[in-house]
């Protein structure tokens, strides 16, 4: 069954037309309107500190789980890890001899992975300062992912371009392997079933799901577009993201994984004749009340979905790489956008909560613990917002 966004509750969008509006309602459809809507605010800056060793764009980085730290990969082939109480190096990543694509926290923040488009992978301990741990088994050019076990400290998953995962006991230097298809690249992968099991999506829109003690694939799903982008797990359900704008929810069943639903919210837009759809490069499923998940497009859209059913349709000045749910009672939604800003959105009604300055180019990353958000951008910078405090002095 395949949803192209029928019973659209419209917030942001006029039935008949299908064209973007503002509060007021009038149409900001073209690029020279939606210029007028957002301003030209490069001169403003409200980061809570901001963090500029690299010398090239910062494609990466991410939050430790306990929240002092954030670890960053750039394409100067350097990474560090600042802390986030005082802006202070804590860490600085040597050896690499690519550009940083991928990183990974352990489950109680005391090792960090960094791995290269080369396919070499460091993890280094927080305790001594140091790389204790190194492997190479292949590339990350066209996929891979790193991904540390939820509860076990030393393990460390890597999942490479030809398909094949590696799981590592990084204090020994053991591993088990699971295969995939053939050449097929790996693109992100979660574990699921109380950790015993890890799901990976693959370039060709499949989905596996490994017993990681017996390293077997129990089940395996193929989506309906063949070009497979992002990966969200919820507590009910997981999203798929592709390249032609298509949704997938994955479901777990007895009978194994199943793409029980897929949803095409690029219906909604009028595009010119010969342009492409734009790929869903992000997606996120909100753990409070109610049965919502976001999901952002390179088209310059966040779909808001409730119940299984388009709810809002978040209008940005250019693509949005990066859509996460803000932990909290009220829904919300955070975004990381071309435009060099970061907004904060509110889910119910679709208003504009609070716009984050400060980057002078291309968003390419974004990290979100608890009440805190850090940016990886064009600029080679990294950014820092505590969220608390913009909310007292919110400036959109």
């Amino acid at each position: 069954m395949e949803h192209e966004g029928e019973d659209f509750e419209e917030v942001h969008f006029d039935d008949d037309e299908e064209e973007p509006m503002d509060s007021d309602g009038e149409d900001i459809g073209d690029d020279e309107d939606r210029n007028a809507q957002y301003g030209d605010e490069d001169e403003i800056e409200n980061a809570t500190y901001i963090f500029d060793r690299h010398s090239s764009p910062v494609q990466v980085v991410l939050a430790s789980p306990c929240g002092r730290y954030i670890a960053t990969g750039g394409e100067d082939d350097r990474g560090f890890v600042v802390d986030t109480t005082n802006a202070e190096l804590v860490i600085a990543f040597f050896g690499h001899k690519e550009s940083i694509v991928a990183l990974a926290w352990n489950c109680d923040s005391s090792l960090v992975a960094s791995a290269d488009l080369d396919g070499n992978v460091k993890v280094w301990s927080m305790k001594d300062k140091k790389m204790v741990f190194s492997a190479n088994e292949g590339g990350f050019d066209r996929g891979g992912f790193l991904k540390f076990h939820t509860v076990a400290p030393n393990a460390l998953v890597v999942a490479l371009e030809d398909g094949n995962i590696y799981m590592y006991n990084v204090k020994d230097g053991n591993f088990k392997m699971y295969t995939g298809p053939v050449g097929v690249a790996c693109r992100a992968g979660e574990f699921i079933a109380d950790n015993k099991q890890l799901l990976v999506l693959y370039e060709d829109g499949s989905v596996r799901n490994f017993d990681l003690k017996t390293q077997e694939a129990l089940s395996t799903a193929q989506g309906k577009s063949n070009e497979a982008i992002s990966l969200s797990v919820g507590k009910n359900y997981s999203l798929v993201g592709f390249a032609d704008c298509t949704i997938g929810l994955l479901a777990s069943t007895p009978e194994g994984l199943k793409f029980a639903d897929h949803f095409k919210p690029e219906k909604h837009e009028k595009k010119s004749e010969g342009e492409e759809s734009h790929p869903i490069e992000s997606a996120d499923i909100y753990d409070g009340q109610g049965d919502l998940f976001a999901a952002s497009s390179l088209s310059g859209f966040v779909y808001i979905y409730e119940s299984r059913k388009i709810r809002l349709k978040l209008l940005h000045p250019d693509g949005v790489n990066r859509v996460r749910f803000i932990p909290g009672d009220k829904p919300r939604v955070i975004t990381a956008c071309l435009d060099g800003k970061v907004r904060i959105w509110d889910c119910r009604s679709g208003d504009l909560l609070i716009t984050l300055h400060g980057h002078r180019d291309q968003i390419l990353d974004l990290t979100l613990v608890g009440q805190c958000c850090a940016t990886a951008s064009d600029d080679a910078t990294v950014r820092y917002w505590d969220l608390n405090e913009l909310e007292e002095n919110p400036s959109v």
